[in-house]
């Protein structure tokens, strides 16, 4: 059996369809601009789309591992998970959708795939990377926001 990553992507929110089981992702992220770091980005999801073309009469489980990298410092795990699968299913999803993403310094910020099926070892996949970009007097501008009376 042989599961290969189709891709990986980030995006404000991940739906998910109740009945076939696919995604939609809402407000696709490439980049986030930002008034100053560390930062905190509300609602953010990462998802990915596995295919297999071996094995389709298998059933089993696919261990899916997102990471992070913060410029180049080391990969850390940001979220694990299992999901079987069964016959003659050649496609499946998996996605997390977090609460709040911490955004540590500008520059780019990387998110790596990885998986393995039933238990076998670890392969890495593809990365999709966010570019954090800072304003410039981003820290004046956080000041002025900081400083207005809350709404309602």
């Amino acid at each position: 059996m042989s599961w290969s990553p189709a891709w990986i992507a980030a995006a404000a929110r991940v739906v998910v369809d109740a009945d076939s089981g696919r995604l939609t992702l809402v407000d696709l992220l490439d980049g986030m601009v930002t008034a100053r770091v560390p930062a905190s980005l509300q609602g953010f999801a990462l998802a990915a789309r596995f295919s297999r073309e071996e094995g389709l009469d298998a059933e089993g489980q696919l261990g899916v591992r997102f990471e992070r990298q913060d410029g180049d410092g080391d990969w850390e795990p940001v979220h694990e998970s299992t999901a079987s699968f069964t016959a003659g299913q050649p496609v499946t999803y998996a996605w997390v959708q977090f609460r709040v993403l911490r955004v540590r310094a500008p520059g780019p910020l990387r998110f790596r795939l990885s998986w393995r099926a039933d238990g076998g070892r670890w392969r890495r996949g593809p990365v999709h990377a966010l570019q954090v970009i800072l304003l410039p007097d981003g820290e004046q501008l956080a000041a002025q926001l900081d400083a207005l009376p809350p709404l309602g």
